[in-house]
């Protein structure tokens, strides 16, 4: 095998990321981090299918890192990016559901919103999955845009969503 077919296997391996994180909520973060930039640069999706089959604790500060460092590059890049979109919603809606919110948070334009709701015409399910997600500014303004794009039935959703989380989105629409 040469170099870097060793390398694709030992960044493939679950247990070297659990290892990993172990270490860096300890005195080594930077040193653990930089460890990342070689496979990041040359296999993002072998760091995007690992960090998918991994359940973070919530204070996992380097798994956050890394996958907004990764994840958003598949999201944004062209119809080559969809098998792995595919896999990664498949195995961990919820990842890709956060990945999506915090997209649109650190870009809360029209343009951005529209990628994302092309997204959604292409992942199964998850159009009606992320305009229910508990981040209710970006549900809102994700259930208009499906709405005006003959892409959700407006009464309907608006009605389940108020039935179901109440004044939270009442404020939020």
């Amino acid at each position: 095998l040469s170099k870097s077919q060793h390398l694709v296997e030992a960044w493939s391996c679950i247990d070297l990321y659990e290892v990993l994180f172990k270490l860096s909520k300890g005195n080594y973060y930077k040193k653990v981090k930089e460890l990342f930039d070689w496979p990041i640069q040359n296999i993002p999706e072998i760091i995007v299918l690992a960090l998918t089959s991994i359940k973070p604790e919530k204070d996992e500060f380097l798994f956050h890192e890394l996958i907004q460092e990764t994840l958003p590059n598949f999201l944004t890049n062209h119809a080559s990016s969809f098998t792995m979109i595919e896999e990664v919603w498949n195995s961990n809606k919820d990842l890709i559901i956060k990945t999506l919110c915090n997209m649109y948070e650190a870009s809360p334009d029209l343009m951005n919103l529209s990628r994302i709701l092309d997204i959604t015409q292409k992942l199964k399910d998850s159009l009606l999955m992320l305009v229910n997600c508990n981040d209710y500014v970006f549900s809102v303004n994700l259930g208009i845009l499906a709405v005006k794009r003959d892409f959700l039935h407006m009464e309907q959703w608006l009605k389940d969503r108020i039935n179901k989380s109440g004044d939270d989105f009442i404020e939020a629409l």
